[in-house]
């Protein structure tokens, strides 16, 4: 068992200005190059900390999804 067996759902704000977006698309491209199921959502024109209103109804139908 390992981090590619579980399924992952990120998102990000392509405006961060507070740690950037360069680490979570990284993070996202060898995820799925490791076989992972992954779900990218960015947030366009958000900045860091954009809230969860932007993102919960495509979390909800994925999570959905995943049962």
């Amino acid at each position: 068992f390992d981090s590619a067996d579980v399924s992952q759902f990120v998102t990000y704000g392509t405006a961060d200005t507070i740690v950037g977006t360069n680490g979570a698309r990284d993070y996202a491209k060898r995820a799925a190059d490791a076989g992972t199921n992954i779900e990218v959502l960015p947030a366009e024109g958000a900045d860091h900390g954009y809230g969860r209103d932007l993102y919960m109804k495509q979390y909800l139908d994925w999570l959905c999804r995943q049962v």
